[in-house]
């Protein structure tokens, strides 16, 4: 479907959209000023939920979404490819040795250096460890012994630590003084503890070492009604559990070129200063994934303006499969709600969040690792290679593991905010 008048546009000094699979070269990035028309041939259906649901039943169908992803493996990491090994060589991962005991898992793992060798002519540790699904160490252990005893005797953990050591430890961990200090400082309390210990036995406890909350002392109120909040989440949820990728989440980006790591390697006379890099521009981004992953991406020299959000709108559709039902949801940003967006047809596709609920767009935690990655990114001369970085950091491999962390919290989000 086209509407609206057709006008003749520029837009700013940019690369083109970027498809994300497809593979493109050095000439496909590009910078210049891009013309197009106004007008967007919609070949897709926009999606049209059902308005009139309760909050139970939305939760019901949260849950149903969870269940759907837990059951296809996107709310877990997948175990990486062993290199080397055969189908019948790789590593157990229905193997978890936390939920059994230390004697158990140690004899456990012996069990299975002794099957791999018994079983397969793997001749060398490391292809032997990865098989058995342990550290070399193990191996190389079990290795020393075999060849002293002939057998491998079964391992008894005797605890080396008195009553009074452990009686010193529990009094050491449940001190309230105690709560922000490390496993280290509390090995100073308890000298006779190792650190390896101290922390496996506060984790037994449920305790887990981690960065304290942040919140501002008088947080801005975020004011909404309840009966939007219900229909955002809801019509989100039905698009979700569309088969196929019906939702998509857009937002825009900056990379300031100054930007770096909060480390860094320094020699002895010689210490890098943070943030600050040689250049001081800054490139805007503009991308759009599904829970699946990142699917298209363009860079910008200059901050993004209405015409290049219709540009790249009108890129990005003509990429996706024609006949299917489509919602995309975007922000706030005044360009978002320009006329000459409404009046180009985009509008039937537009999904707006509601102001300041970052949380249910789930491309913001996918901005925030992107963000992390490029603090780190190597030293390199020219916007060009600037721009090439930026692009990678949208395709590389690891984007799909780190979407399942994505995906868990998104259904966390949209669960406390229901």
């Amino acid at each position: 479907m086209q509407t609206g008048k057709q006008i003749t546009l520029n837009t700013k000094l940019c690369t083109p959209v970027i498809i994300i699979p497809r593979h493109y070269d050095e000439l496909d990035l590009s910078l210049e000023c891009r013309e197009f028309t106004s007008d967007v041939e919609m070949l897709q259906r926009p999606f049209r939920p059902d308005r009139h649901l309760k909050p139970d039943e939305i939760r019901g169908l949260i849950d149903d979404l969870e269940s759907r992803w837990r059951q296809s493996g996107l709310l877990s990491r997948q175990p990486r490819q062993q290199e080397g090994l055969d189908e019948e060589h790789r590593p157990n991962s229905d193997i978890c040795y936390q939920n059994i005991s230390r004697v158990d898992a140690v004899n456990f793992k012996r069990q299975e250096i002794g099957r791999v060798i018994a079983r397969t002519k793997l001749n060398t540790i490391r292809h032997i460890a990865k098989a058995a699904n342990c550290h070399e160490s193990t191996v190389r252990s079990y290795s020393s012994q075999l060849m002293l005893r002939r057998v491998v005797p079964v391992y008894n953990y005797r605890p080396g630590h008195t009553e009074d050591t452990r009686a010193a430890l529990q009094a050491a961990i449940e001190d309230p003084a105690n709560v922000f200090v490390s496993a280290g400082d509390v090995k100073r309390i308890v000298p006779q503890c190792s650190k390896r210990y101290i922390a496996k036995t506060m984790k037994q406890r449920g305790l887990r070492y981690l960065k304290t909350a942040r919140s501002k002392r008088n947080p801005e109120a975020r004011l909404y009604k309840a009966r939007d909040m219900q229909l955002l989440i809801s019509t989100c949820t039905q698009a979700l559990l569309q088969n196929g990728e019906t939702l998509f989440f857009l937002d825009e980006v900056s990379f300031p070129l100054n930007n770096s790591s909060e480390y860094a390697w320094c020699g002895k006379d010689s210490r890098p200063q943070y943030n600050r890099r040689p250049d001081d521009r800054t490139l805007h981004a503009i991308a759009v994934c599904s829970h699946m992953g990142f699917k298209a991406v363009q860079v910008y020299t200059e901050s993004i303006n209405k015409e290049a959000f219709l540009y790249f709108m009108k890129q990005f559709l003509q990429s996706v499969e024609p006949g299917k039902r489509v919602v995309v949801l975007i922000g706030n940003a005044a360009w978002h709600h320009a006329k000459l967006v409404n009046e180009s047809g985009l509008a039937e596709v537009i999904l707006y969040n509601i102001p300041k609920m970052y949380e249910l767009n789930l491309i913001e935690n996918a901005f925030a690792a992107i963000k992390s990655e490029f603090r780190r990114r190597p030293v390199v001369k020219g916007v060009g290679q600037e721009v090439g970085l930026i692009v990678e950091l949208f395709r590389e491999d690891g984007q799909f593991e780190r979407f399942c962390g994505y995906r868990r919290q998104l259904l966390r989000n949209l669960t406390n905010l229901l």
